[in-house]
Parts: C-alpha cells; sequence; structure tokens
C-alpha cells in the first residue's frame, strides 16, 4: 500500500476535528417582552427560603434578580416587589426559569417568570416601562 492511500485510509478513519474558534455568532433574542434596567428591593419566599435581593431588570413577563446563591430551575417562589409608585409592595408569583452562576458575585442570579400577574401588577409594571431605567 502505498503513503498516499495509507493516508486516505487514515483519514477515512479517524473523525475530523472541529475547529475550535473564539468567535461565537450571537444569538437573536428569544425574549417575549422589552426589558428595562431597575435597582428595586424585593424579598422572596419558598417552602425553605426567605431572603432580601435586587431585581435588576424588568419586563412584563419576568425579572432577573441578582443573588449569590440563586434557586434551582423551576423553583416556585412568591415576591413582594417594592415598586416606587406603590406604598406596599406588590405581592405575585413566579417560577426560575434559568440561572446564571458568575465568578463574581455581581453577575449571579436568576430569571424569574412572573406567573398569574393581575391588573394592579401590569400597571405597576408599565409605569416602570414607560419611567425607563431608575433606581428604586
Amino acid at each position: 500500500m502505498s503513503s498516499d492511500q495509507q493516508d486516505q485510509k487514515t483519514d477515512q478513519q479517524e473523525p475530523k476535528k472541529k475547529r475550535s474558534s473564539s468567535f461565537t455568532p450571537q444569538e437573536p433574542d428569544k425574549r417575549k417582552f422589552s426589558r428595562v434596567e431597575v435597582h428595586m428591593k424585593v424579598e422572596l419566599r419558598t417552602t425553605y427560603v426567605y431572603a432580601s435581593a435586587s431585581v435588576l431588570n424588568l419586563s412584563t413577563g419576568g425579572v432577573f434578580i441578582k443573588t449569590g446563591k440563586p434557586l434551582p430551575v423551576g423553583s416556585e417562589l412568591d415576591l413582594a416587589m417594592h415598586f416606587p409608585n406603590l406604598e406596599t409592595p406588590i405581592q405575585i408569583s413566579g417560577v426560575v426559569r434559568w440561572v446564571r452562576s458568575g465568578a463574581e458575585l455581581d453577575q449571579s442570579g436568576m430569571g424569574v417568570e412572573l406567573m398569574n400577574i393581575t391588573p394592579e401588577v401590569r400597571v405597576a409594571i408599565d409605569e416602570c416601562l414607560r419611567q425607563g431605567p431608575k433606581n428604586f
């Protein structure tokens, strides 16, 4: 067998290695709702956890909660959100849909889908979205 034939045989037997690339194309934004950056106090509660945290962004359908100890995906929780235009916090339930654990605590948190949104909650969220980025 010639050297060229051996090379062809070897190429056929070994799977080709994929090239590694540092370039990754950006995926299109899959969000259903636009978001606004906020800094809002929130208390969250599950059967086993009670904690205070900060909402860093808000949309009609969900929030990103900054926390060094995100809950597992699928966790159901109750939120008490402190909206600026309301005297008392709004109570709403949510489900953790994704978690981000960063090397730095300011990158860690969880995306929470808001469930059973009442008209009162919808009005408060819409007002925050109209006002744009804010610290509350």
